[in-house]
């Protein structure tokens, strides 16, 4: 028993990569590149499910036979620091426990979402069950599962571990085995079910409208982009669609200096997706100029 086992709970288990007869694989071989990015995102996957499931690391994941020549078996010792990380084994589905996740764990759910696009997740109100809305169907799940199957960085990881080592391979198998039990075992075609969360997926766009003072910074005359403004105070890109606004200062004989400040009304708009979420602004309507009257343009 190693120091680590003295101190913390480990539960260890291990990947495997197979295919066709005659093939690399079935030599014990892989490409050093493919064998590592899937370590790499194992670990990943494990991390952020952690994040997901107990907001803090429970847990620490090691590789406890490295990968090398000769071997495509990849053990791991999940050091077990509290409970929530055998939370993360149960919801992921890379543990014995993992056949009590009604409706499916992790691996097993996303196999069913393959790439199609996620609209929503739906949760019930006092009960462990969510719904997973697709495109013309609907998924029910645990509500944890779902919270992972639609993590872009976990759907990420699946596809890297399972499905991009084994792609250009003839009758491939990867499986998940656990003190000496098979826990999972996808083969084939089915290996092909694990892909990235497609990108519009959970878009959201939301939109609030405020009366504000910005102080514009750059401007266009010609177009409504390539303008610039100083508000919440930061230099922010703005599209000016102020039609009759850009019309009148290039018709003024009346100066504009860079800087000045004018009351607009203002369009901030959100859009969220599974992926990112990304901020733009657009001034409506110019509603006053703050300058002295010699200088007011409107």
């Amino acid at each position: 028993m190693t120091e680590i086992e003295k101190e913390f709970e480990v539960e260890k288990f291990s990947i495997h990569y197979d295919a066709k007869k005659g093939s690399d694989l079935s030599k014990h071989k892989m490409n050093a590149y493919d064998l590592g990015m899937s370590i790499v995102e194992f670990a990943k996957m494990i991390n952020r499910a952690d994040d997901i499931i107990n907001k803090e690391r429970t847990l620490e994941l090691e590789v406890t036979a490295p990968a090398k020549a000769g071997s495509l078996i990849v053990e791991f010792a999940l050091i077990v620091k509290s409970g929530g990380a055998l939370e993360v084994l149960k919801y992921l589905g890379l543990s014995a426990s993992s056949a009590a996740v009604a409706m499916g764990t992790a691996l097993g759910v996303a196999r069913k979402l393959r790439d199609k696009k996620v609209i929503g997740v739906v949760r019930e109100a006092n009960s462990d069950t969510a719904t997973i809305e697709l495109d013309g169907e609907e998924l029910k799940c645990d509500k944890t599962v779902a919270a992972l199957v639609t993590d872009p960085v976990i759907r990420q990881a699946m596809n890297e571990v399972i499905n991009q080592p084994l792609v250009n391979e003839d009758s491939p198998k990867f499986k998940i085995m656990s003190e000496g039990q098979e826990i999972f075992k996808v083969e084939n075609e089915e290996i092909q079910e694990f892909t990235p969360l497609p990108k519009k997926s959970l878009s959201d766009e939301k939109v609030e409208n405020i009366t504000t003072n910005v102080l514009l910074t750059q401007v266009n005359f010609d177009a409504s982009k390539g303008w610039k403004m100083f508000y919440d105070e930061r230099e922010l890109s703005v599209k000016m669609e102020d039609e009759s606004f850009m019309a009148r200062v290039r018709d003024s004989a009346k100066s504009f200096t860079r800087g000045d400040m004018f009351e607009v009304a203002l369009s901030i708009i959100t859009k969220t997706t599974a992926r990112s979420q990304r901020t733009e602004y657009v001034i409506t309507r110019v509603i006053r100029h703050r300058a002295s009257s010699d200088r007011k343009i409107i």
